[in-house]
């Protein structure tokens, strides 16, 4: 034990804190070498996403939609049953709506590996949906709500993706904000209409042209996603009475939110807003719609308790 005692543990700190300095710097260095290399490569994916899946696609969602506000329109006005109108331009890719959705609807399914989860899970619903509809004869019912969700997902993943990589131009900002804010629009309707008593989600697909159109789209995009997460809390609650309340709110908050994209409407007096025989104009049409919605069925001394309604913002 002695040896020990005896040693000389006179203490070199400078050489300590040396070592230790060294040491701390090649960790920390390793350490942020590594987070560089991290976010690096992330961007490199979201690159390699945008330029394979969503750039070369973006425009043909768009022309879509475009093409099933000229389709519905072409019903209104000619009074032809939707079957006829496809039939008769199953072939035609200037008037073909499913033609234009088919061919984009390709291209994702190629380069899937590429889209985000959503995405994917939204690729799979529409072609389970259709698989249904091979099986049953059609008798399963259409896919335009689920090829709406669609678009909307794809497009909300297109605006991030341009936003991350840096490359969203207001080029592209007014025509993909017009598309999102009306695939978003259509649950929204849904949600309001329940029972499906009002012809509005038949009609929705006219009013493409007017809604892309209006001003302000960024914020009546980020009310919509709102209303959307207070619905999706009502879900799960078991309390009957408070929810239908607080859905009848929700419903009013909803009206008022379709009812000021109806003040927006611009250039309203524009031919390409008015049906040819200029006998009804689509700005009157989606009035109609709006108004049909209006929630009548909950009675006066309810709304009292509508301040319950905080417990759930």
């Amino acid at each position: 034990m002695n040896w020990f005692l005896g040693l000389n543990w006179g203490i070199q700190w400078g050489t300590v804190f040396t070592v230790l300095g060294t040491l701390t710097a090649a960790f920390l260095g390793q350490v942020f070498s590594h987070r560089y290399s991290q976010k690096r490569e992330e961007l490199k994916l979201k690159k390699e996403s945008f330029q394979n899946l969503y750039s070369p696609v973006v425009f043909k969602v768009i022309k879509y939609l475009e093409l099933e506000c000229n389709k519905h329109n072409h019903i209104a006005l000619t009074n032809i049953s939707e079957l006829e109108y496809d039939e008769k331009n199953q072939d035609n890719e200037a008037f073909s709506p499913s033609m234009q959705f088919n061919e984009f609807f390709k291209t994702i399914g190629s380069n899937l590996k590429y889209g985000s989860l959503e995405l994917i899970r939204e690729y799979q619903d529409i072609l389970s949906k259709e698989r249904l509809n091979k099986a049953f004869r059609g008798y399963y019912g259409g896919v335009y709500i689920e090829k709406i969700k669609f678009c909307e997902v794809f497009l909300t993943d297109y605006i991030n993706l341009s936003k991350e990589i840096g490359i969203y131009s207001p080029t592209i900002k007014e025509p993909v904000e017009g598309a999102l804010l009306f695939t978003k629009l259509k649950p929204l309707i849904k949600k309001i209409d329940e029972d499906f008593s009002s012809p509005f989600l038949s009609d929705y697909p006219r009013f493409y042209k007017l809604i892309s159109n209006i001003q302000k789209k960024r914020n009546f995009i980020k009310r919509v996603a709102n209303l959307d997460q207070k619905y999706s809390r009502l879900k799960n609650r078991k309390d009957h009475k408070f929810t239908y309340i607080v859905n009848y709110y929700l419903d009013n908050k909803a009206y008022k939110l379709l009812k000021d994209i109806s003040s927006s409407f611009v250039d309203l007096k524009k031919p390409r807003y008015f049906f040819e025989n200029g006998d009804k104009s689509l700005y009157a049409s989606w009035e109609t719609n709006v108004n049909s919605l209006l929630p009548f069925y909950v009675y006066k001394d309810m709304l009292a308790s509508i301040k319950n309604y905080k417990r759930v913002k």
